[in-house]
């Protein structure tokens, strides 16, 4: 729930339902409608004054809404609640209002103001409207009639660090005597005073609180650092209302002595021991007839007295509940175990705004302890990425986020990011008065460490040489000692994992194991400590390497996808074995795993990888020997795909030159074929036609069926590109016969891509859409990136050539964001020139003169004069860029032009992906709906009145489902609705003024 477009001081009104039992143990479907007929009083007595809602906060439960000014919040929420009251339903609503400042990047989970109005809401009963003193401050002079302020008092409301003045709204048609608020002064309790806000766990709350209603013995574990502590408190705080005799912590940190634990709970009651009598019986005695939750708070030290404790008061005192932290569950009968989540975070891959990082806790976290540090601070593009390197190299832990905010007094956010490699030193110093292993990072670790048998201190060092996830059978294999499954390993691990320090992970009914980072690091510090890190690192590249080179087998068959996957799920183990084959002077076994996931990383998408590793490898790899070909033929093939095509070749001539040495047929066959991609990419086409003929020769003679089917693919290309059409066709059908005889659906994809491409040129439309459909297909099954961007491009251009502008550039633009990610120039360029293209079919020319611009730049940078693109296509541009020019004139045309051309690589792929779509009409110019839809967006429009989903639809238009989504929104936007049922409503009243 974004606060975007609105900075300054505005008032939030917050509201939910409340004391509801009756109705909702009646029936749920008619409680479901009747908060559906106050959520819609809600929202339109919001919009009449002024206001908007913004979504719902906690799972669903809490309407939220903002106000630019506080008299609007105010008359919304009397006429609101007035409503409701006088309803036919029996809700009742509780409300609240603040005002408060709202920052640049705030978000609802980031909000002072807001946490402060929801903190204020809790505090209220069914019926009251409750609103802060500043709000108060604002609108008591200016009370609309009927309308009064009753102050209520000073209050300390929950996760406040300071009491709030609190006033009641009083209307004829409002009740106005409730029992007290539902604060922290008057609810027996013994919570400390927060004085830190709390960020973000909404759905952790949510559902904590539904568990809690639930079991009687809710049990929070996590690694050390994760915020057990912190949340139990908040959903102590939280539900404190639900507990006649009130929430009490315990707080077990500091006591050693397991005997000692009854004594700290019979202090924290106020239960005095007798002579005779053990505190346990006096405890029980006193809680039989209580109804109270009870925290204990950090209990794995003292697991079996917890245990103990809390199986002896649940049976016999059946008005107590228990909330208890600990790293490891108690394990008595009638336990929820409930593992804490590191704070949610963003993908390492870049964002469009700093805005679209405020959604995440992580970044929302060490942005606010960061302001505590350096007032001066704030996010800004310039250390968005550092910021988030950070929050995910520190898995999102809450105690390791502060320490390293805590830093940013002393060092810049890119030089913490740098050092975090030694982040046990790095992340110290915090409060004084935490807890002594809440004080440093390493104390927190240590603390867990000290707790484990030596034999699971062991197996957790062993555990340190994995990245990512692993599996089970990995661990068998590298982490015992003969290399063979037993019962005591599989039992250290169960014990870890048990411990909160391994983390198990289940997708598609596989069950995965991973350590933090933090927990991975410290582990690999005592792993070297001892003197053994060696050899294990060495069992590691070992299995990693025989993995890949099995794997390596199935990539050109049927087993093709299965094996991409399992390449991808080890994926950072592989570069972990990588990494240490190069640290280690393994230079055999890098170039034998470097040679195993050449495929991967060119299917996959991991290209600029790959390349790095191979030019470390190269560095040391002995001259002219058979290895070193090996890698500078995978070497000179991703290059080729980036569109470095100098480097490609200069890899590829030394190759070449090393193979005829050696006499090695088959290397000299690859290369001809490597080298001729590279002339045609430089337009070089009688070299390129020579290489490849040559090539598909040499692999006829060695009766090489894989690779005389990407030599043929890329021999067809060039002929389509020259209009030999009927040969090219011929040799299409021989390269698509031996990939489906093989398995090799990649290669399936890509000659059905290419041969769509000479389609396209031919005006063989439907066919080259059936073409390019069914290889978008394959290649998103196989995860090709490079695949998916060449499809959707030819789709793409498809659409503009029948006049489907949006959904040409919805498809270009979706290819070219996938190239930009591959570093593939040339089909950026491509792309490019295609959006510059339909901009000035739709009569858009600056913006086609300045795409124009822009592609042109890019070319430079590859060092070509013109893409080697068909004779039909080339010619087709240089029409649109005529027809372009000569509509601005030279002069202007020249300089947008040039404004393109002197754009970076950032700024051009970020103008073509923010080029706005045009809007389409339909054939005979009249959009057929008042001007609002283009011909496609009311077809779709239909469809989803109908019921068709966005699936069905694409299925049916044959779009692609991102294009159908967008057109959606495009419809949502321009008639201004907020959802399907809007879209189906207009539709109706459109077709029934126009006699459909």
């Amino acid at each position: 729930m974004l606060l975007n477009q609105t900075i300054g001081t505005v008032t939030f009104l917050t509201a939910e339902t409340a004391d509801n039992g009756t109705l909702s143990e009646q029936d749920s479907g008619v409680l479901a409608e009747a908060v559906a007929y106050c959520d819609s009083l809600l929202t339109s007595g919001v919009e009449q004054n002024g206001g908007r809602v913004l979504g719902k906060y906690n799972e669903g439960g809490t309407t939220v809404a903002m106000f630019v000014g506080a008299g609007g919040a105010l008359a919304a929420a009397v006429s609101i609640q007035s409503a409701i009251l006088a309803g036919p339903v029996h809700l009742r609503f509780r409300m609240a209002l603040h005002t408060g400042d709202v920052g640049q990047h705030d978000t609802a989970v980031h909000s002072a103001a807001l946490n402060r109005c929801l903190s204020l809401l809790r505090a209220a009963h069914g019926g009251q409207i409750l609103l802060s003193l500043v709000t108060v401050e604002l609108v008591r002079d200016s009370l609309p009639p009927g309308v009064g302020l009753r102050a209520l008092g000073r209050y300390r409301l929950q996760d406040l660090a300071r009491r709030e003045e609190i006033f009641q709204l009083v209307h004829p048609n409002l009740p106005a005597n409730f029992l007290p608020l539902r604060s922290l002064d008057l609810l027996p309790n013994n919570l400390p005073v927060q004085l830190a806000s709390f960020v973000g766990r909404e759905r952790e709350m949510a559902d904590l609180k539904r568990l809690l209603d639930k079991a009687r013995l809710v049990t929070l574990t996590g690694t050390g650092g994760c915020g057990k502590t912190r949340l139990s408190l908040q959903v102590a705080g939280d539900v404190s209302g639900d507990y006649l005799d009130g929430v009490w912590l315990v707080e077990l940190a500091a006591i050693m002595d397991p005997a000692r634990v009854e004594h700290a709970v019979a202090s924290v009651l106020g239960v005095r021991e007798e002579s005779g009598r053990s505190p346990l019986a006096a405890l029980t005695d006193h809680l039989r007839a209580k109804h109270l939750l009870l925290v204990l708070d950090n209990c794995e030290h003292l697991i079996g007295a917890c245990a103990l404790l809390a199986d002896t008061l649940l049976r016999e005192c059946p008005g107590l509940r228990i909330l208890a932290t600990s790293r490891e569950a108690l394990r008595i009968d009638g336990e929820v175990v409930w593992r804490v989540p590191g704070l949610s975070l963003p993908s390492l891959k870049p964002l469009t705004s700093v805005a679209d990082l405020m959604k995440y806790e992580g970044v929302c976290l060490f942005l606010e302890r960061a302001k505590t540090a350096d007032p001066t601070f704030s996010l800004d593009p310039r250390n968005a990425a550092a910021v988030v390197q950070v929050c995910h190299r520190l898995d999102g832990m809450p105690l390791a986020l502060e320490l390293a905010a805590a830093r940013l007094n002393v060092l810049s956010v890119e030089t913490i990011a740098q050092r975090l490699d030694d982040r046990f030193r790095l992340l110290t110093g915090g409060s004084r008065t935490a807890i002594p292993r809440h004080q440093r990072l390493s104390a927190a670790v240590d603390w867990s460490y000290e707790l484990l048998a030596e034999p699971e201190r062991t197996m957790w060092h062993r555990l340190s040489v994995f990245a990512g996830s692993f599996s089970l059978a990995a661990v068998e294999a590298i982490c015992s000692e003969d290399h063979t499954p037993s019962a005591d390993l599989l039992e250290l691990m169960f014990a870890l994992v048990n411990k909160s320090l391994v983390m198990v992970d289940e997708s598609h009914g596989e069950v995965r194991y991973r350590l933090l980072e933090t927990i991975r690091q410290y582990g690999e510090d005592r792993l070297m400590e001892s003197g053994e890190e060696v050899h294990w690192r060495q069992q590691h590249l070992h299995w990693y390497l025989a993995l890949a080179e099995r794997t390596q087998q199935e990539l050109g068959g049927p087993g093709q996808s299965a094996a991409l996957e399992q390449l991808e799920q080890e994926h950072d183990n592989l570069a972990a074995a990588m990494r240490w084959a190069v640290e280690s002077g393994e230079a055999e076994m890098g170039l034998r795993l470097a040679m195993a996931l050449f495929r991967f990383w060119s299917v996959r998408g991991h290209v600029s990888e790959g390349r790095r590793w191979l030019a470390q490898m190269l560095s040391g790899a002995p001259a002219r020997t058979a290895p070193r070909v090996q890698a500078l033929i995978r070497a000179g093939s991703l290059a080729w795909e980036q569109g470095d095509y100098d480097e490609a070749g200069a890899l590829c001539q030394e190759a070449l030159g090393i193979a005829r040495e050696l006499g090695d047929e088959r290397v000299s066959a690859e290369m001809l074929d490597t080298l001729g991609a590279v002339a045609l990419e430089q337009g070089d086409t009688e070299r390129a036609l020579a290489l490849f003929e040559e090539s598909q020769t040499r692999w006829r003679d060695l009766d090489d069926q894989g690779s005389l089917a990407s030599t043929l693919n890329n021999l067809a290309t060039l002929l389509g590109r020259q209009g030999e059409y009927s040969r090219a066709v011929t040799l299409f059908d021989e390269a698509l016969s031996l990939g489906l005889r093989l398995g090799d659906r990649q290669q399936v994809a890509w000659v059905l891509n290419n041969l769509g491409f000479m389609l396209i040129d031919r005006d063989d439309h439907e066919r080259a859409r059936a073409l390019l459909e069914e290889a978008l297909t394959i290649s998103r099954q196989l995860g090709d990136k490079r695949g998916v961007a060449r499809s959707l491009q030819g789709r793409g251009t498809l659409a503009g050539l029948q006049g489907d502008f949006t959904e040409a550039t919805a498809l270009l633009q979706e290819g070219l964001s996938l190239d930009w990610g591959l570093m593939n120039k040339r089909a950026m360029v491509t792309a490019i020139e295609s959006l510059a293209r339909f901009s000035g079919a739709q009569g858009q020319m600056e913006q086609a003169a300045r795409l124009f611009g822009t592609a042109d730049h890019v070319r430079d940078r590859m060092g070509l004069k013109e893409l080697p693109v068909s004779l039909r296509r080339r010619a087709d541009q240089i029409e649109a860029l005529n027809t372009v020019r000569s509509a601005l004139g030279q002069a202007v045309f020249a300089k947008i032009y040039a404004e393109g051309h002197a754009m970076t690589l950032e700024q051009v792929i970020q103008y073509a992906l923010q080029t706005p779509t045009p809007s389409d009409r339909s054939p005979d110019g009249d959009p057929g709906n008042g001007g609002v839809l283009s011909a496609r967006e009311l077809e779709i429009a239909r469809l989803v009145a109908r019921g068709f989903t966005a699936r069905e639809i694409a299925r049916q238009l044959h779009l692609s489902h991102h294009t159908v989504k967008k057109h959606e929104e495009n419809v949502r936007s321009k008639l201004n609705v907020p959802n399907k049922a809007g879209m189906a409503a207009w539709v109706a009243r459109n077709d029934l003024a126009r006699g459909s």
